[in-house]
């Protein structure tokens, strides 16, 4: 069976959403992929996208986006913001009021309220009902040092030993050991279906 297509402009969306980009923000940076797929910019090496511009080496979607977020640090909810879409859309004691709404609309706009409003869930105003903080959940996974697969650790030295795992041993003993630690061969998380 081939490997299922991953689309670098979802991928680039989910992974900003994940590190709390303000949504329109994620809309400009999908769009700008778009444009660079049409561009070339972007290629799939065993199914996994790869960005490429200008002579530099080859990225990987979460490299991409961290260049993204640090080239533009605009793109990152500010704390108060945060702090009042918290407000708004986890209310105090697990109950929303109009109050919260009507005070982050006036702040930052209705466009602003209604996707800030998706990101955390929350699809229906008239029953107030609280939503849930987007970001990763949970506690962090440990760290296995036999498996270069694991995440943590230099992500270069992560890479060498990935490399050398690759020449060395047959391929159903890497994928083995990716999908063991919940990652493809190239190091990155498994999309969760």
């Amino acid at each position: 069976m081939p490997d299922p297509y991953l689309d670098p402009v979802l991928m680039v969306g989910d992974d900003l959403a994940r590190r709390g980009v303000k949504a329109s923000a994620v809309a400009e940076a999908c769009q700008q992929v778009s444009q660079d797929i049409i561009a070339r910019k972007w290629f799939h090496i065993e199914g996994v996208p790869f960005f490429k511009a200008d002579g530099k080496p080859a990225i990987t979607v979460d490299q991409f986006c961290d260049q993204l977020v640090k080239d533009k640090p605009h793109y990152l909810f500010e704390e108060h913001e945060v702090d009042d879409a918290d407000v708004c859309f986890l209310g105090v004691d697990g109950k929303r009021t109009l109050r919260a709404a009507g005070d982050f609309i006036k702040k930052y706009g209705e466009a602003h309220y209604r996707a800030v409003r998706d990101q955390y869930g929350c699809v229906d105003d008239s029953a107030m009902l609280a939503g849930k903080k987007p970001g990763p959940v949970g506690e962090k996974p440990k760290v296995d040092r036999s498996n270069p697969f694991s995440p943590g650790g230099d992500p270069a030295r992560r890479q060498e030993r990935i490399l050398a795992l690759i020449k060395s041993s047959p391929m159903s003993l890497v994928a083995s050991l990716a999908k063991s630690a919940g990652t493809d061969i190239a190091g990155r998380p498994i999309p969760k279906r």
